[in-house]
């Protein structure tokens, strides 16, 4: 009794663990809104990267007039200039034919040569801090694919994960209906001083063989009446407490459809929430199809060869699997098989009823044995 209580509380104990361990682990929609922001964050980058690729471009066309141009006045935009940021400085460059004597006029106050180097300086710096922004982004793509390809293995392990908690819930879901079961049988057993047996005041009831699955329908129909019987005289007349302890009584086959049916119940695929469905599952699988055909067919041959009362348990057994034939068509039935001596002899009678023949012809059975050795039977006579 103590043992099958801690192995109960030790697999809620398992069952409460795995849970807690499922909700610790980061979903897929925080992992998805995490990716967004850095793919938001990547966006702006490469916004920026385009805007400072068209300064570089209109900063090198600027560049490439300077070197070319011949007494044309360029007006450049200094970066760093000593009366300000941004300040445009128009220089007007003239040469001579012959390449001597270059005249500079600034309109400025600086030296136009230290203007221009201070302003090629600057475009340089900012083209190498261009260079290492775009090897920053090539590195962040390449760590961007690796989280991705990160995400989607984690997201599998998950799944993977998830399903087998599902699996190993129904396992436990399943062994301790199970044990619910076997707690309630130690508990009656405990209350017994006699094993396999229940008292009812002076008298002790058996309990009922148990049911293998064999394919018979009087196999099934004996273990569903005497289990009945048993549980009318324990009085457990509710269906969950019947659904608790007829699992005790299935063993081989049948426990082993018993245990599927627990599984089909957990994941929805069928319902057995009173005694009335198990008995309906339990005949639909163990019961034989054509029961009753192949009853009919063998009444239809059966004829008497042997003694009356060995005719009698036949035409007995084949009437349990035929359940809607009326008396006056089960009375033509046994006539019909038995020999004309016996036959004439009930019908002398007038019999009227199943029963009644039944029991005149047995007692025409018990008749010849009581005979004298050579006396003449009816039909001889």
């Amino acid at each position: 009794m103590t043992k099958s209580t801690v192995r109960i509380e030790a697999l809620e104990k398992r069952v409460e663990e795995i849970l807690a361990w499922v909700n610790e682990k980061p979903t897929r929609e925080a992992l998805t809104r995490e990716l967004e922001s850095v793919y938001l964050i990547v966006e702006q980058r490469d916004k920026r990267i385009e805007e400072l690729e068209e300064k570089t471009e209109y900063l090198l066309a600027m560049v490439a007039k300077l070197s070319e141009g011949e007494g044309e006045p360029i007006e450049l935009e200094a970066t760093q200039d000593p009366r300000g940021e941004g300040v445009p400085i128009e220089l007007e460059a003239t040469q001579n034919p012959r390449g001597e004597g270059v005249s500079i006029e600034p309109e400025a106050t600086q030296n136009p040569m230290h203007k221009r180097n201070t302003q090629l300086g600057n475009l340089e710096s900012r083209m190498l801090n261009l260079e290492a922004v775009a090897s920053d982004m090539e590195e962040l793509a390449k760590s961007l694919k690796s989280i991705s390809i990160s995400h989607n293995s984690l997201v599998g392990a998950v799944d993977d994960m998830k399903e087998d908690v599902r699996e190993t819930v129904k396992m436990i879901q399943g062994e301790l209906h199970e044990l619910e079961g076997k707690v309630s049988l130690l508990i009656r057993a405990t209350s017994n001083p006699i094993m396999g047996s229940y008292e009812v005041g002076n008298a002790k009831i058996p309990e009922p063989k148990a049911f293998g699955g064999a394919r018979d329908a009087k196999e099934v129909d004996n273990f569903l009446f005497d289990i009945e019987l048993y549980f009318n005289a324990t009085k457990n007349n509710s269906d969950e407490g019947r659904l608790k302890m007829v699992p005790m009584y299935l063993t081989e086959d049948a426990k082993l459809w018993w245990c599927t049916k627990v599984e089909e119940t957990i994941s929805g695929q069928c319902s057995i929430a009173s005694w009335d469905d198990f008995k309906r599952e339990l005949k639909a699988q163990f019961y034989p199809e054509n029961v009753a055909y192949n009853a009919r067919c063998k009444l239809n041959d059966l004829q008497q060869t042997g003694s009356i009362r060995e005719y009698v348990r036949e035409f007995s057994t084949l009437m349990l699997n035929i359940k809607d034939m009326t008396g006056t068509y089960r009375l033509f039935n046994f006539l019909k098989g038995l020999k004309p001596w016996v036959k004439n002899e009930l019908m002398r009678q007038n019999v009227k009823e199943i029963k009644t023949a039944l029991a005149i012809a047995e007692s025409l059975d018990d008749y010849l044995l009581i005979l004298p050795k050579g006396s003449l039977i009816p039909h001889q006579a």
